[in-house]
């Protein structure tokens, strides 16, 4: 199997606080090949590049800077190996991932399924995932005043420190068909 994915979208927003223009040029591949009657192997890769223009409208909210490109490069390489008479699979694999936020990243996972019979089965599975930071985490920007008397002033800024949140997730199951 071969897969190939394209899209580009074209995004206005013009609200009474706030406004952005945004293109987005996505492409998405994939590749899917067996080897031999064990291995059932996938790889593929994706580019999203998104250059955007946010419009202040209103002296209190603003993200900086006004003008960025957005983009995500990722990678991915999957192998799922079948054992001991298709009764036991194991999948091992990796998503590789770029973005102008955080920089990079590597999620690995490791999957394991045994089905004791042909009516149940059983699986595990150790994964890391990574959430991809926004424009708004690292530049968003909330000034006003709260109070005269007392004068109390706001401020709500974004992180430009912010880094990713990592997941280590794991997982286990059991599933057996009782009735037809």
């Amino acid at each position: 199997d071969l897969y190939l994915e394209t899209y580009i979208d074209r995004t206005v927003r013009i609200g009474p606080q706030l406004g952005e223009t945004r293109n987005t040029l996505d492409f998405d591949f994939l590749h899917h090949i067996k080897f031999g009657s064990r291995h059932d192997f996938i790889w593929g890769g994706g580019l999203r590049w998104s250059p955007n223009h946010f419009i202040q409208k209103q002296a209190g909210i603003d993200l900086l800077p006004h003008e960025e490109t957005d983009h995500i490069y990722s990678g991915f390489v999957q192998d799922e190996i079948h054992l001991a008479d298709n009764r036991v699979s194991l999948t091992l694999g990796a998503k590789l991932q770029h973005n102008n936020f955080s920089g990079f990243d590597i999620q690995p996972t490791v999957r394991a399924l045994w089905n004791p019979t042909v009516h149940q089965t059983i699986w595990g599975a150790v994964t890391r995932a990574v959430t991809i930071p926004s424009r708004i985490e690292e530049g968003f920007q909330l000034t006003g005043q709260v109070s005269v008397n007392p004068p109390i002033s706001l401020l709500v800024a974004g992180n430009s420190n912010f880094k990713s949140e990592t997941l280590l997730g794991y997982e286990a199951g059991y599933r057996k068909l009782i009735t037809k």
